[in-house]
């Protein structure tokens, strides 16, 4: 019997107790290694909305994406997340290292696990 994936999206504050987190949750209606595919892929990170993207996945790699087609990853608008923790095909956690430029410097100490 295949399972469906449940996708957790807990961003955290990595810098005081007191400041703001939330968790976002979601179901995805596909096996768990359709999920995982999405999430470990640079095709299949494209899926979600980049226009662009590049996963290397490896603790310490990275997932850059760009959501407008009309530049290259490693611009200014570039999105780029650090591999922090895997586990194939059921987590990865991951630290926002470049925000990008439309996306604020707030953004930065943002943490997720998915």
């Amino acid at each position: 019997m295949k399972g469906t994936i449940a996708l957790l999206l807990a961003l955290c504050s990595m810098a005081h107790a007191d400041e703001v987190s939330f968790v976002n949750e979601g179901v995805i209606g596909a096996p768990i290694e359709e999920g995982w595919k999405i999430l470990s892929t640079s095709e299949g990170y494209k899926a979600m909305g980049p226009a662009l993207a590049e996963v290397d996945l490896r603790i310490g790699g990275t997932i850059r994406s760009r959501y407008s087609a009309d530049g290259t990853l490693g611009d200014a608008e570039t999105i780029e997340n650090t591999i922090l923790a895997y586990e194939p095909p059921r987590m990865m956690a991951i630290r926002i290292s470049k925000p990008g430029i439309r996306h604020g410097r707030g953004l930065a100490r943002d943490a997720s696990v998915l």
